[in-house]
């Protein structure tokens, strides 16, 4: 009879020892609000800055044209195209010039402004071509594009270089890196039965100026 009724208080024990440890617990969970403490969220921001610099640049890929020997007519006054081929460079099949043709420069530029281009040469026409008659001395530019590198005002006609040390429009919008980047230049040289044996050579400057 004692021991069944210290089991059933054993019992009773337990089942009070399990209830208050019930409540302590939900006790401890709803002082503690809706989660558990000690864990949280921040955000922090920044920035990064850069400044791109200003860059005028244009660069001559192709830099020199060369005729080589070139042949006079007893005659009349030739004309020879670098930028031609054939029968197209020369005006009288049987008196060529040596080069290899087309021959041109080639402008690209390599900054990352717009410019407008001028081009001049430090020899005139009539010193370049070097013949004592008054037959036409020509020693002229073109400006060639194939892909829009010359938005507007490129001189597209052979424009003499009829002073030296004089600038000449050659484009008045050349486009800024990109696939339309590029223009080549021609050159025109016309030679009367008379021009004088021997080299010519002329310096041609291109000028980019900021739009």
């Amino acid at each position: 009879m004692s021991e069944d009724v210290s089991n059933r208080g054993l019992a009773v024990l337990l089942v009070l020892a399990i209830v208050v440890s019930i409540g302590g617990t939900m006790i401890s969970l709803n002082k503690m609000g809706t989660g558990i403490t000690g864990y949280a969220t921040d955000n922090e921001t920044g920035t990064a800055s850069l400044e791109i610099e200003s860059l005028v640049q244009i660069t001559l890929t192709d830099a020199s044209v060369d005729y080589g020997i070139c042949g006079l007519n007893s005659s009349q006054v030739l004309t020879y195209d670098s930028n031609g081929t054939g029968a197209s460079q020369e005006t009288d099949d049987s008196s060529t010039c040596s080069g290899t043709f087309p021959d041109v420069m080639t402008l690209e530029n390599t900054g990352n402004k717009d410019v407008n281009l001028t081009i001049k040469s430090d020899t005139s026409a009539a010193d370049f071509v070097n013949a004592p008659s008054s037959d036409l001395k020509t020693f002229a530019f073109v400006g060639i594009t194939n892909d829009g590198g010359c938005v507007n005002g490129l001189q597209t006609t052979f424009t003499n270089f009829t002073a030296a040390a004089t600038d000449y429009l050659l484009c008045n919008n050349f486009t800024t890196p990109s696939a339309t980047d590029e223009v080549d230049i021609g050159f025109r040289v016309t030679l009367p039965p008379d021009a004088q044996t021997g080299v010519r050579s002329a310096t041609i400057t291109i000028t980019g100026e900021e739009i």
